[in-house]
């Protein structure tokens, strides 16, 4: 029985990295958990799921930044593509509900305004 629950807590262990608080051997408060395929989120936990308000950012770059709800994206948040484009707005139950109308690219992507304007 020690060997199986051993066996279990290594595998556990190599499949994530998690650095925040513990109640009943659960995620719960503020945290941050990393995934072995790159994928980070760091935020606000409720018994081992995403809940409250939280970043997530993907190993291709992506990152959503806002509220979660049974780890899906849920509330205000905004999500900002590996491109930089950014979609704000409201999100229910993981999906998109009501895009905000200043769809803009982050400023590390953006490009130079001209200084020159011609009349």
């Amino acid at each position: 029985m020690a060997e199986a629950f051993l066996s279990s807590a290594m595998a556990l262990a190599m499949t994530f990295s998690n650095k925040g608080e513990f109640k009943e051997n659960l995620i719960n408060g503020y945290g941050k958990y990393a995934w072995t395929s790159g994928k980070v989120f760091e935020g606000d936990w409720i018994e081992n799921k995403m809940n409250g308000q939280g970043k997530m950012v993907w190993p291709d770059g992506k990152v959503y930044e806002g509220g979660f709800l049974n780890d899906k994206r849920h509330g205000k948040g905004k999500l900002i593509s590996k491109d930089g484009k950014v979609t704000e707005g409201v999100w229910t139950n993981g999906k998109l509900d009501k895009k905000d109308d200043n769809e803009r690219r982050t400023t590390k992507n953006r490009k130079p305004e001209s200084k020159h304007s011609i009349n």
